[in-house]
């Protein structure tokens, strides 16, 4: 769950200090027994949570809950409870908690402990009852908190990842957890959360190499430092990846090990997801009876924590299974997923499955049923509005695209001219273009009608590369085609090379900074999609970024010559020349850096090429200040 408890020990030494007081009345000494008393309970009931002793804790800490004779820092105390009441199950005690926990009147001094009540609510409450955007509400609330009391803390940027994992956002899970690599310690609890979230985003990924390595590092921390909650987690995706892998039976031993773990540690809501996993290799393993048996267990047991996500998911892979197995109760079970999906917005789940989810929702939007047809068609329209994977485009030197991680065939591009089209919007104004627009530039030498059809055909063929799952009732959410215009529309997170160098060249060249300037131009792959050098509508940008690349050469060249690197400036120079021989900045630039070497009759050299080649090719002569500078060494 993420939970934050290590912080609670600040607030424990200033009990012991109060504690300590020298009192005068009774009263105040009957008052400081007390808490007295509950320090040695918090003290006791933090290292049993260290060590997820949760019923344990909870018989220390309950008797002490709302006692109005203790001290503001027992404010530690119902949050370590809270913490303890969501483990065992108790989500909504833990919540009010919680609540009770921020409604205290904290020391002004202990911001910390209102940022750790934030943090543990969303991680502990939010997380587990699928209310997904309160938790990040609630995560960046305390950030902000810890921030203030000048923590760098690792929790909101370790929740947003989960969170983004769990929506299917990798991109932005990928971010957030490049920006948690600063407050990871080595061999801490932190570091073997950090493991788990890149475990799950490399599986997410199929980068299957990674994810092992990093469950091993992530498993040999909680092994050395007893972290049971984490310990059940990596070992459910220690058997997520060995079913990636093909290995069942080590599969099945993994996820047997973790609910076996979770249920010692009597954590329901690891129990629940430990089940559904168990679920899983049971039903890829051919053994469909057992693995809706722990399905409905695990459905039972998250509906009994209002765990809505995974209440949904659970009913989502009933429905899917039923499905397959072409089940008496399948459009029942479908109903019901379908309405768990619905209620709590968790379309996103569908389209992390869509090879699977959109043949299931397709199919049953075709129902005789109305209810049925109604619920699907809730779905269809909620998927519209889930954003698809973001598109990775190179087109420097070769044309591919990436759909997330997950490389488009190189084939499919070829079908019904879909790959030039996808590349024709790509270059428009906007990515968009008129119907006679696209016919002229793609289709010429066909009549309007045979073009027109033929421009259908390769939209239909566009669509299905992008998305080969879309149902048919599904509108492409990267083509649009209303009307008389098309438009290719590339999500949030999309990468296209050639922006990508346009935009870095150009604030690297006002940079001055020759480090940025050569990243950049290491962008530069060759020229704009090769395979489409003769169509004219490529001849512009493709004559544009070469000459950005020629401009970022020849500026290289300029400020290695500034450094005093020769050598580098000259390399750059001929590279330039080799590409454009008529370039006559490069040959300035060149020029001078053989004099600064003392090479006069090398940069002569230079000159006189420059001067035969626009001669022969085009009847000039070099431009004057070359000409001035070629005199002054001759007359040296």
């Amino acid at each position: 769950m993420l939970a934050e408890i290590d912080l609670l020990r600040v607030a424990i030494p200033a009990l012991i200090q109060r504690t300590g007081e020298t009192t005068h009345t009774s009263e105040e000494s009957d008052s400081m027994e007390k808490a007295a008393a509950f320090t040695a309970s918090l003290q006791q009931a933090y290292q049993h949570t260290q060590v997820g002793n949760h019923t344990a804790s909870l018989s220390l800490l309950q008797p002490w809950d709302d006692s109005p004779s203790l001290p503001p820092e027992a404010g530690a105390g119902q949050i370590l409870l809270a913490v303890n009441l969501a483990h065992s199950g108790r989500l909504v005690e833990a919540e009010k908690v919680f609540q009770r926990a921020l409604a205290t009147s904290f020391p002004s001094d202990q911001k910390t402990l209102r940022a750790v009540t934030l943090h543990n609510l969303a991680c502990c409450v939010w997380v587990p009852r699928g209310k997904f955007h309160l938790a990040l509400s609630y995560g960046e609330q305390a950030s902000f908190l810890f921030t203030q009391a000048g923590i760098s803390h690792w929790g909101f940027p370790a929740l947003q990842t989960l969170v983004y994992l769990t929506l299917g956002d990798r991109r932005q899970a990928r971010n957030r957890l490049l920006e948690m690599v600063d407050e990871v310690e080595p061999a801490t609890r932190t570091a073997s959360i950090y493991y788990y979230l890149w475990a799950r985003l490399a599986l997410d990924d199929q980068e299957l190499d990674k994810a092992k390595e990093y469950l091993r590092l992530g498993l040999r921390i909680t092994t050395q430092n007893g972290n049971p909650d984490l310990d059940i987690i990596l070992r459910i995706e220690q058997s997520r990846y060995y079913r990636k892998i093909g290995k069942s039976s080590l599969a099945m031993e993994w996820a047997e090990e973790a609910f076996r773990h979770a249920q010692e540690r009597k954590i329901p809501y690891y129990i629940g997801q430990a089940a559904v996993e168990v679920a899983q290799v049971w039903h890829e393993n051919q053994e469909s009876a057992r693995a809706f048996e722990m399905l409905e267990y695990a459905s039972e047991l998250f509906a009994s924590l209002n765990c809505e996500y995974e209440l949904a998911r659970a009913t989502y892979l009933a429905a899917l299974w039923k499905f397959q197995h072409r089940h008496p109760q399948a459009e029942q079970a479908w109903r019901l997923a379908a309405q768990a999906i619905s209620r709590g917005g968790y379309a996103f789940l569908l389209e992390k499955d869509q090879e699977r989810a959109f043949h299931l929702v397709s199919s049953w939007s075709r129902s005789g049923a109305p209810e049925t047809r109604q619920i699907s068609g809730q779905i269809l329209h909620a998927l519209a509005n889930v954003p698809p994977p973001p598109l990775r485009i190179a087109t420097l030197g070769r044309f591919a695209v990436w759909k997330g991680s997950i490389p488009i065939p190189s084939k499919a591009w070829l079908r019904r001219r879909a790959g030039e089209l996808f590349r024709f919007l790509l270059l428009q104004p906007e990515r968009k273009a008129g119907k006679e627009v696209v016919l002229e530039a793609l289709w010429p030498e066909h009549d309007e009608r045979s073009a027109a059809d033929l421009l259908h055909q390769s939209t239909s063929a566009l669509r299905h590369i992008l998305e080969p799952d879309l149902p048919e009732k599904l509108p492409s959410r990267y083509l649009n085609y209303e009307g008389e215009e098309i438009r290719l529309i590339l999500p949030a997170g999309s990468v296209v090379d050639f922006e990508v160098f346009r935009t870095q060249l150009r604030s690297a060249v006002a940079s001055r900074r020759p480090d940025a300037l050569q990243e950049a131009l290491d962008l530069y792959q060759g020229e704009l999609l090769p395979m489409d050098r003769y169509c004219e509508w490529t001849d512009a940008l493709r004559t544009r970024l070469a000459e950005l690349y020629l401009e970022g050469l020849v500026t290289l060249a300029t400020l290695y010559l500034e450094q005093e690197r020769f050598t580098d400036a000259l390399d750059r120079v001929h590279q330039a020349l080799h590409l454009d021989p008529w370039n006559e900045e490069a040959v300035r630039v060149g020029m001078l850096t053989y004099l600064r070497l003392g090479s006069a009759p090398y940069a002569l050299r230079l000159y006189r090429r420059l001067a035969e080649v626009l001669n022969r090719e085009l009847g000039i002569t070099p431009r004057r200040d070359l000409q001035e500078l070629a005199e002054s060494i001759q007359n040296r």
